[in-house]
């Protein structure tokens, strides 16, 4: 189960937004605080920054653990109809909902790094975009007892990716 909130004032060009959630996933529970800042500095989407902090709190029976991470996006128009958009985040976690991306990060992963690039050709007339990107995850993977979820052995760093190609619209 994942509930979550979100805010969200527009302040000329820029953007300030402030979330929370709580999440029960893989035996704990978790609470996330949330605060993301978006600078469209030419006033318009040909440039964008947006930076992401994250609080985030888990917690089984009576062990606890606070993670910090933080994440930013850079986009940019490159052609008249083409925007490179780059994104990493910094800082380790894991069982995380991402208030802002909606994604929720559910394995027992310990994720150190996750960097992506993607492509983005807006059709205006329909409101929709195609995309196509590729996204790199850094991240230990480890055998979790059922008694313990913060009690890992056996850790493994591993590094892999996902590449992606759809199309997204807004109703």
């Amino acid at each position: 189960m994942v509930v979550g909130v979100k805010a969200e004032k527009n302040l000329g060009v820029f953007t300030l937004s402030l979330a929370g959630s709580h999440s029960n996933l893989n035996l704990s529970k978790q609470n996330t605080a949330a605060a993301s800042l978006t600078i469209l500095p030419l006033g318009n989407l040909n440039l964008y920054l947006t930076a992401n902090g994250y609080l985030h709190g888990q917690k089984q029976k009576d062990a606890a653990i606070q993670q910090f991470m933080h994440s930013y996006t850079l986009g940019f128009k490159i052609a008249k109809h083409l925007w490179l958009e780059g994104y990493s985040t910094f800082g380790e976690f894991s069982n995380l909902y991402d208030p802002f991306s909606e994604l929720t990060y559910n394995s027992l992963e310990l994720y150190r790094n996750i960097s992506s690039l993607s492509l983005i050709v807006p059709l205006y007339k329909s409101g929709a975009s195609l995309f196509a990107g590729a996204r790199f995850y850094s991240s230990e993977s480890m055998f979790v007892p059922v008694d313990g979820v913060f009690a890992t052995t056996n850790s493994r760093e591993i590094n892999y990716q996902s590449y992606t190609f759809g199309i997204s619209w807004k109703l």
